[in-house]
This record gives structure tokens, sequence and C-alpha cells, in this order.
């Protein structure tokens, strides 16, 4: 009885989070090319994730569901936006959209191997550490996207005293 329970908990969650990803993913992938900024969308959507992560580590019951679903909310856009802009990113040709795609892909995987195992050694220390551990991770990643615009801001930087910009001093 209790396991037929919760075998249609997991379901109905699963379900409800895919509902909300196919639901937001046609709006902000158009949303993104109006406002011309994809990079602001990924983090975005990955600090959504993040939070909604995080909620579900400190949330109990139903509630857990309204936070897996909010942070499901935004997957498919993010994974959407993400392939559009790799290979949009500065210097890239048509040429290379394969070998950018196909390395985005091989990033993901590793990180979809590497993260499970890792969040779950975390639950020597309590049931909801791991999801705290991914919700940590998701974050890191999400302002990792950021590290360009900061390596632009200091070149520019640089140009602005005199200095001259290699990749010695940047």
């Amino acid at each position: 009885e209790v396991a037929k329970a919760r075998k249609e908990m997991n379901l109905l969650n699963g379900t409800s989070t895919s509902i909300a990803s196919m639901t937001g993913v046609l709006p902000l992938t158009r949303w993104s090319d109006k406002v011309g900024s994809r990079r602001r969308f990924l983090v975005s959507e990955g600090l959504v994730t993040s939070i909604g992560v995080g909620l579900a580590s400190l949330l109990n019951g139903a509630g857990i569901w309204g936070a897996v679903a909010f942070a499901g909310s935004v997957r498919d856009a993010f994974m959407a936006i993400m392939f559009a802009y790799t290979n949009q990113l500065k210097g890239s040709e048509h040429t290379s959209a394969g070998v950018a795609v196909g390395l985005l892909t091989s990033f993901t995987a590793i990180g979809n191997l590497l993260a499970p195992p890792a969040g779950n050694s975390l639950a020597v220390f309590g049931a909801n550490v791991p999801l705290m551990g991914w919700s940590l991770m998701i974050f890191v990643g999400s302002i990792s996207l950021l590290l360009p615009v900061v390596f632009e801001w200091v070149s520019k930087r640089k140009k602005l005293r005199g200095m001259e910009v290699t990749e010695e001093n940047i």
C-alpha cells in the first residue's frame, strides 16, 4: 500500500515537472530572443533551478512537489537556449557548430555522471543534504556562465589603463 502510494507520488511529481517544463520552454526561449541576452536567461534559469532544488531540501510533503516543479519549469528552456547560445558565441562559425554542440553534450554527460554520486555522498550528513549539495552545484555552474563577462570587463579596464592585454596578464 505504501509502496503503491510512493510510486503514484513519484509519477505525479515527474509529470508535474514535465508539464511545467513544456509550458515554459516556448515563452522563455522566445523571450530570450526578443531580449537578446541568452546569457542572462541561462543564469536566471540556473538560479531558478538552484532555488527550487534548495527549497525541496527544506520542505516536506506536497511542498516538495511545488519546489521540484518550480525547479523543473525552466529545464527544457535552459537546454534549448544553451544549445542556441553555444552556436552563437563570438568567433564561432557555422562549420564548427557540430563540434560546439558535441562538446556541450559531452560535458553535460560528464556532469550527469558525476553529480548524482557527489550529491549522494553527502547523505551521511542528513537526508536533505544531497539536495543542498546539488543546489550549490547548480548555483556555481550558473554563476560560472558570467566568467566571460568578468574577463571581458577586466580586459577593458586594462586597456583603459594603457596596459597591453595578453593571455599572460588576464
